[in-house]
């Protein structure tokens, strides 16, 4: 996965004589995030296959475009855990019995920003949305009894929708520090169709901190 985030940064520095006269950013950025696999069909399980609470941490880095004071572009490179993780009920015939579901994926968000304006402070809103594509690397199905590869039930691309809400702020020349409330959400089935069970969506909720490095201020 690494490697993979490196080849795709090392893609992006080379447009960076074409950005820089007009306001260019880069930065790195940690997601404490619980993530979600959204499915109609576990749903109605009930005791059989209650939802539990996920967490993971996805890690990457940024590089934006600024056209205006205010309007630009974001790219992000992801690497995130994905996945759900399932309960049975204690009143099941085999209570409380745990299992999960693994999703790994490069991420590659495509965003709009907008940025309000620093006129009177340092601090700035900022609103960022658009599309997210997906690369699934891994796919693992885990309990306590077995743990298997299930790469051949899901698809190996996925798009999302994506949307945050954060603020930027100079803490230093140049150097900004950077919070905001990231939301996603998979637009068509990340799983491979299958007969009498409903599609299949990843969804997402996090809090994305960085810091990113302005060559040029807008």
């Amino acid at each position: 996965m690494r490697s993979n985030l490196i080849a795709i940064l090392f893609v992006c520095l080379l447009q960076l004589p074409l950005f820089a006269q007009k306001g260019f950013e880069a930065g790195v950025f940690l997601t404490p995030q619980s993530p979600w696999i959204l499915n109609n069909t576990d749903f109605k399980k009930g005791a059989e296959l209650d939802y539990k609470f996920n967490g993971s941490l996805a890690y990457g880095a940024q590089m934006s475009m600024g056209f205006t004071h205010k309007i630009g572009v974001r790219i992000e490179a992801i690497v995130s855990r994905m996945g759900q993780k399932y309960t049975t009920a204690s009143n099941f015939v085999i209570p409380n019995f745990e299992s999960s579901v693994k999703l790994d994926y490069i991420l590659i968000p495509v965003l709009f920003r907008y940025t309000g304006s620093f006129a009177r402070t340092k601090t700035a809103f900022q609103l960022m949305a658009g599309p997210q594509y997906g690369m699934l690397r891994r796919a693992r199905f885990e309990s306590s009894s077995f743990n298997t590869d299930v790469a051949n039930k899901f698809e190996s691309a996925d798009l999302s929708a994506v949307i945050g809400l954060g603020l930027t702020r100079e803490v230093l020349n140049n150097l900004f520090f950077q919070a905001s409330f990231r939301m996603a959400y998979s637009l068509k089935n990340i799983e491979l169709a299958q007969p009498n069970r409903d599609e299949s969506r990843n969804a997402s909720v996090g809090i994305q901190l960085g810091v990113a490095y302005v060559f040029t201020k807008q």
